[in-house]
């Protein structure tokens, strides 16, 4: 689960499905495995940083780019994700059985 202003981190190799709730702007950035041998081996989520958002937006918009030119912005956003803290994905468990119901489904 990740909050607005928040990368999800999938590594190659992870199985993976996106589930969108509301009014939802979300972008999908595929990362060649070669570029990305520096950002953690797991699932994670990080605080995405201005100069993150604006590669990110870039990568995923309409406009076209040279392979080149892509994949020196997809280096920026790695670059980004690598020095950004690693936020938890971890939701506590609830402890009241009633909740526990709700939660399971």
């Amino acid at each position: 689960m990740a909050p607005a202003n928040r990368v999800t981190w999938t590594p190659p190799g992870f199985e993976h499905s996106h589930r969108f709730y509301g009014d939802t702007d979300a972008r999908v950035l595929t990362i060649p495995a070669d570029e990305c041998r520096d950002v953690v081996a797991w699932p994670s989520v990080f605080a995405v940083s201005p100069l993150a958002r604006e590669a990110i937006l870039a990568l995923t918009g309409h406009r076209a780019r040279t392979p080149e030119a892509e994949e020196r912005l997809r280096a920026v956003v790695v670059d980004e994700i690598v020095e950004t803290p690693e936020q938890s994905l971890h939701l506590p468990e609830p402890h009241d059985d009633r909740l526990g119901i709700v939660t399971d489904r």
